[in-house]
């Protein structure tokens, strides 16, 4: 947000500026986070930005979409997805061990992995999670942490679910194979 240093730089060194997107920002921060001041600034500075690299990297086809509104031409996007180290998660246990390990036989666990904010839609599935429409032996398991980490805590202990949602905090990215190794199915952002 309201970051143009790129664009000096490219100027200045005479360099091509290769920009990464990983969210619209000025978008999610002014729908959520209790909104965005100068809002018009952020989103002129975000196009000028995005316009001006020559050649924006957006993580998903969403994203292109979000800077292809913008202004930026197809010639100047190419969506690279973000990566994994296969090798990494090629020694994940198996689904069963996993689950054990962590004490989640029998469940369908519900996986989330990353930063979680308020945007990313968690507190729906606690919700989902309480209603009749969820099976019982459903769990969420959030692989990270993030600023809505207590919230979704008091949300599930209000719902009764506290003991079906588990949180591991940050940990060590050698661990997260063994972890998303339990998903059942992997939640994927809202936005």
């Amino acid at each position: 947000l309201f970051l143009l240093s790129g664009l000096m730089a490219k100027k200045r060194l005479g360099i091509p500026l290769l920009l990464e997107v990983n969210a619209p920002l000025v978008f999610e921060r002014s729908q959520h986070s209790g909104g965005l001041a100068l809002q018009a600034l952020a989103r002129w500075a975000e196009g000028v930005a995005w316009r001006g690299a020559d050649c924006v990297l957006p993580v998903t086809n969403v994203l292109a979409d979000h800077v292809r509104a913008r202004g930026v031409p197809d010639s100047r996007i190419q969506v690279i997805p973000n990566g994994i180290n296969r090798a990494h998660f090629a020694q994940a246990p198996t689904q069963e061990t996993a689950k054990a390990h962590l004490g989640l036989q029998g469940r369908l666990v519900l996986g989330f992995t990353g930063f979680v904010r308020d945007w990313h839609g968690v507190d729906r599935i606690v919700d989902w999670m309480a209603s009749p429409q969820a099976p019982s032996h459903t769990h969420l398991l959030v692989v990270g942490d993030g600023p809505v980490r207590e919230a979704l805590e008091q949300q599930a202990r209000r719902l009764g679910l506290a003991d079906r949602v588990t949180f591991t905090g940050v940990i060590h990215r050698d661990r997260v194979p063994a972890h998303v190794a339990a998903f059942d199915v992997a939640l994927q952002p809202a936005v």
